[in-house]
């Protein structure tokens, strides 16, 4: 029998889902005035390779998928000098405004840090916008911010954060 709620890699069926919650809360992020992704930023079809690639994470209720994200194993734009296998990679954490305050962000970190593990990783890395509650959030998970500005990728302003994890005894 499942639990009342799981977490798993996502099937390249469940593509349409994901967008869907990425969708909700950019737009949700958008109508309080603090956009964070642009809304015509998510594509199904990027979403079903990430799947396929077992990169797409699905958190899951008893009313189906209601939490996002994306686990790399390389991020060459926010961490170019990264080595090679030091560090699982977070992106796009969103979370379906029915399941807000239900801690799905933690649950979702907390799976990325034992697959870090898995994977033999020393790191989980993550970038997130220069905003006082997504950094108080992902430091209150264990993340340190790594610079001591933030960083400009592009057109935007991030901090970058790491998680340190144990490796797989081997």
């Amino acid at each position: 029998m499942k639990t009342p709620w799981y977490i798993a890699h996502a099937d390249p069926s469940e593509a349409g889902a994901a967008v869907e919650i990425l969708r909700e809360v950019s737009q949700w992020l958008h109508d309080l005035g603090k956009p964070l992704w642009p809304l015509d930023a998510f594509d199904v079809d990027a979403y079903r390779e990430a799947a396929a690639a077992k990169q797409l994470i699905l958190g899951y209720d008893i009313s189906g998928p209601v939490a996002a994200m994306l686990l790399q194993q390389n991020d060459d734009v926010y961490w170019p000098q990264a080595k090679p296998g030091e560090a699982l990679y977070v992106h796009k954490v969103a979370v379906r405004r029915a399941a807000a305050g239900q801690r799905w962000s933690a649950r979702l970190i907390a799976w990325a840090r034992t697959e870090a593990r898995l994977h033999g990783a020393q790191f989980l890395r993550l970038d997130t916008a220069n905003r006082r509650a997504l950094l108080s959030l992902y430091q209150n998970l264990g993340f340190r911010i790594v610079d001591a500005e933030p960083q400009a990728v592009g057109n935007l302003s991030v901090y970058r954060l790491e998680l340190r994890v144990a490796a797989r005894m081997r």
